[in-house]
């Protein structure tokens, strides 16, 4: 399913701003803000993270487990994202390592998650998953070729005798209809939400030679499509508070 790029961003900025303490809150916020533009300009790895471990050292409000948590964070997601904000084409592999540790971080953090429901509760906890479209395939990602979230949740199910539905949402907007996904936009319903069925197309797509190898992966790696007429794609404006800021600021 999909979700706003840079979730973490989103997420945990404002969580460690509202954290800040009051005893050192100008030294705080300029520590913050520095942090933050760290990830939304193009530094060297090494120059953001001295942001982040300056952000360590001011005090917070709701204590320095879960603040140094945030940090963590964010300082996890300035790595992630460098390779894609620098100036210079870095080699190949940089992506797949960002990619692993991208899909490793999402991992631990849905398995801390388990275990405490599971804690807290006799039997096991229902789960349910929202994240990007790349990351709950089962088996590869069609585009980082790393064994996904979402396969890791398939497997934890079969290893507790359960199954997963991995559930693929679009909506409808130009870049899909003419893209590869377009034979589904194009045999959904007028007017109305769409569920396809993908389990009993398996067969077939392993099969089909002639088959765009994007829909194939889709197949395999999906249950369900469901194609959405009157939904609308996500936007930074549905996130804004009146604590809400840009980095860096709009002119």
């Amino acid at each position: 399913m999909s979700a706003v790029v840079g979730a973490a961003l989103v997420v945990a900025a404002p969580a460690v701003a509202q954290v800040l303490g009051p005893a050192t809150p100008a030294a705080g916020h300029q520590a913050l803000d520095s942090a933050l533009r760290a990830l939304r300009y193009p530094l060297r790895v090494e120059a953001g993270a001295l942001h982040f471990e300056r952000l360590r050292g001011v005090s917070f409000r709701g204590g320095a487990s879960e603040a140094d948590w945030l940090i963590t964070q964010l300082a996890l997601s300035n790595r992630i994202y460098a390779p894609y904000r620098s100036g210079r084409a870095p080699p190949p592999s940089a992506f797949h390592e960002a990619g692993r540790a991208r899909e490793t971080n999402m991992k631990r953090l849905f398995a801390e998650r388990h275990r405490e429901a599971e804690a807290s509760r006799a039997a096991l906890p229902k789960v349910l998953v929202k994240s990007g479209h790349l990351h709950l395939y089962r088996g590869l990602s069609p585009r980082t070729e790393l064994y996904t979230l979402g396969n890791f949740l398939s497997e934890l199910a079969v290893f507790h005798g359960l199954e997963s539905l991995h559930l693929y949402a679009l909506v409808d907007r130009p870049y899909v209809r003419d893209g590869w996904l377009g034979p589904f936009a194009r045999a959904a319903l007028p007017g109305e939400a769409t569920l396809f069925d993908l389990r009993p197309l398996a067969g077939w797509a392993r099969r089909e030679e002639a088959l765009d190898p994007n829909v194939r992966r889709l197949i395999m790696g999906y249950d369900v499509l469901v194609f959405l007429r009157d939904g609308a794609a996500g936007s930074l404006e549905d996130l804004r508070t009146p604590r809400f800021r840009w980095y860096p600021e709009p002119n």
